[in-house]
Formats: structure tokens, C-alpha cells, sequence
């Protein structure tokens, strides 16, 4: 006979393996959702349905990511001619030397 401390370990133990099984496939309920038509073979319309939503999804994407340009758009810089090198005096005075040629 089994102490009664052993009928608890197995009831937990019991509940654990029950917990952790992974459920059986149910055929019958996946034949039900999708019904079959003759002459069509499954496989190319299970791939023509996944490439409509595909393409769906990824429209919605680009729309989104256009979206957040346009709402956002990155600020524009003006140049100011082109960049001298040297220090700041002598670029003072190649600054002063165009403006006086364009005078």
C-alpha cells in the first residue's frame, strides 16, 4: 500500500506531464475551414495567398516608412561655396580677394 504522501507526489506529477503535452492535430477541423475545389492544386493557392499578403504587408510598410519622411523631413543645409582650407586669416583674406573680384 502507498502512503499518501506518494498519491499527492503523483497527482502533481500527473498535472505537470499533463501541462507540458502538446495537443494532438485535429484534421477534421482544418478540412472544415478550407474547402476543396477540384482542379486546383493546393499548394499554388496556399503560395498565391501567402504573395497577396506579402505584398500587402509589405505596401503598408512603405506607405509607413514614406509617411514618417514627410512628417519628419531631414532639414536642408544651404552652402555657402565652397570649403577653403587653411587658417582662419587666410581664409579671411581669400573671403576679402572674392569679394573684391566681385565687385
Amino acid at each position: 500500500m502507498r502512503d499518501a504522501d506518494a498519491a499527492v507526489r503523483d497527482a502533481i506529477v500527473e498535472d505537470i506531464m499533463h501541462e507540458s503535452q502538446v495537443p494532438k492535430f485535429d484534421l477534421r477541423k482544418h478540412q472544415a475551414t478550407r474547402p476543396r475545389v477540384e482542379g486546383v492544386d493546393n499548394d499554388e493557392a496556399v503560395a498565391e495567398a501567402f504573395k497577396a499578403q506579402f505584398l500587402v504587408h509589405l505596401n503598408e510598410r512603405n506607405r509607413r516608412r514614406h509617411a514618417s519622411t514627410i512628417v519628419n523631413p531631414k532639414p536642408t543645409t544651404v552652402s555657402h561655396g565652397p570649403k577653403l582650407g587653411g587658417s582662419r586669416s587666410q581664409r579671411g583674406k581669400m573671403r576679402a580677394a572674392m569679394r573684391e573680384q566681385q565687385v
